[in-house]
């Protein structure tokens, strides 16, 4: 969640969460929205509270940003999940700019920044430190808006 933090301030886009509850559990998406408005002092647009699993993830939060006139996300969720992730949103109709976390560095090599080369709004998506550029991506997510398009990293 930090690193999508990073990402909304970075870019001045709107964020959307997305993750239910099991039984009578507190959605992801409320506890989502809570921190990063409390801790990280952001605006939540869109919570999608409903989700059960990556699938109901993708659904239900396209539908939200259908109706919003966004087509274009930024992607969060850690790297293992992505490549499911990211077929479930593009499978929804979206257009997925990946940006992966909870990579597994080399913690022997000296921490590098490496970034992603993005069109406007962002010059880059910044990366966590030994992480590579991919074309995969789940839980919540960054709008791109549609008058400033993202492009996918190469």
């Amino acid at each position: 969640m930090r690193y999508g933090a990073r990402l909304a301030r970075t870019t001045g886009l709107p964020l959307l969460v997305s993750g239910g509850g099991i039984g009578n559990e507190t959605a992801e998406a409320v506890l989502m929205k809570s921190a990063l408005e409390e801790d990280f002092g952001l605006t939540v647009r869109w919570a999608e509270a409903r989700s059960r699993d990556t699938r109901e993830n993708a659904l239900f939060s396209a539908q939200i940003l259908r109706e919003a006139d966004v087509r274009h996300v930024l992607l969060v969720t850690h790297a293992m999940h992505m490549p499911r992730a990211q077929a479930a949103f593009e499978s929804a109709g979206l257009i997925v700019t990946p940006a992966p976390t909870g990579w597994l560095a080399d913690h022997g090599a000296p921490p590098k920044r490496a970034s992603c080369p993005v069109s406007s709004p962002m010059r880059t998506v910044p990366m966590p430190a030994g992480s590579r550029c991919t074309r995969r991506s789940d839980d919540w997510s960054t709008a791109c808006r549609n008058d400033r398009p993202c492009e996918r990293p190469p």
